[in-house]
């Protein structure tokens, strides 16, 4: 969006995500921001990522609420959440890849 609306875009081989930042109704002011989607049908999102603990540590030293430290699970798959600016958690994956 050439840094005119803050947002990102995933782009994963097969498809592309975008994520807008703004409050709900974008830049006229009007709306209200979103309310956190903690238990409702879709309460978080998750990502995969190469190198957890290091992108964890680096989300941490931003200054981001880690809700979930990094930690392996049963499945072999290290999983670890952090909560975004609007209060919902999102889950960030390693291993996963090659399954």
């Amino acid at each position: 969006r050439n840094g005119a609306v803050p947002s990102a875009l995933l782009t994963p081989p097969d498809k592309w995500i975008s994520i807008d930042f703004t409050a709900a109704g974008g830049r006229g002011g009007a709306a209200a921001p979103p309310a956190p989607n903690k238990g409702k049908i879709l309460d978080r999102f998750a990502l995969e990522v190469k190198g957890i603990d290091a992108f964890v540590k680096k989300l941490e030293a931003d200054g981001v609420k880690i809700a979930k430290p990094a930690s392996t699970n049963a499945d072999g798959l290290k999983t670890a959440m952090f909560v975004d600016v609007q209060g919902n958690e999102v889950e960030l994956i390693e291993g996963l890849a090659g399954r």
